[in-house]
């Protein structure tokens, strides 16, 4: 029989490990062999990559691994029970009031720490392809009237990035097909690998498309959010 505490805490603790050394191989390893969508798909709110989001991704990980454990320890006993009915010397299960404890604390949990840490990057957008990481984050103007910002940033492990002009090589597409450059680039950082500034745009409500044309071998790249319209 299997003591239940044990197995959720060895599992919650493989799990979070195992997570932890996925991104340090993420980290060194070139984009192109390492799918960091896949933790983006089963962890939520997890984004490639912003310590917001490691500290999101270690803990649902490991919650992950803890109801594993739970679940797995009390589906081993059981069966165990019936295939031996002297369970006089049988490990203890975890009780049910346990398992239903922890299915809301991982649900609670989760929503609660993704609302707090995962709210911006909801309103980002990313291309992986050519072997160059493009994110783009809307940073959603609180008035009507206030500038449009979008947050760029270019990651790579195999070229250099340092020959890219943020206002050469994105712009706001319009309705009628045509491309706004930039009025003003803010906050540039990085270099060489990893680049990224804030692209400033004139007022604008309703769709917006941003495209960034030329980066990895690829001719372009869209990013489109849906502001509300202005009343």
């Amino acid at each position: 029989m299997l003591n239940w505490k044990v197995v959720t805490q060895s599992l919650a603790s493989f799990t979070a490990i195992s997570f932890v050394l996925c991104v340090g191989y993420g980290l060194l390893a070139p984009a192109r062999f390492h799918p960091s969508w896949l933790l983006e798909a089963v962890l939520p709110g997890f984004k490639w990559l912003s310590v917001g989001s490691f500290i999101l991704g270690v803990i649902e990980s490991g919650l992950y691994g803890a109801w594993a454990g739970l679940l797995y320890t009390a589906l081993s006993n059981y069966f165990a029970r019936r295939a031996n009915r002297d369970t006089k010397h049988l490990g203890a299960a975890p009780p049910l009031r346990t398992l239903l404890s922890w299915v809301i604390a991982i649900v609670v949990l989760t929503a609660l720490v993704a609302d707090a840490i995962g709210a911006e990057p909801i309103l980002s957008r990313q291309d992986r392809r050519g072997g160059v990481t493009v994110t783009a984050t809307l940073m959603a103007p609180a008035t009507t009237d206030e500038p449009l910002r979008v947050k760029v940033v270019l990651e790579t492990h195999s070229v250099s990035l340092d020959d890219l002009a943020f206002e050469q090589i994105a712009a706001l597409r319009m309705p009628e097909g045509s491309d706004v450059a930039p009025v003003a680039i803010e906050d540039v950082k990085g270099s060489g690998h990893h680049r990224e500034a804030v692209l400033v745009f004139g007022a604008r409500r309703g769709p917006v498309l941003i495209v960034v044309k030329d980066v990895g071998g690829v001719a372009e790249r869209s990013f489109s959010w849906d502001l509300p319209a202005a009343r």
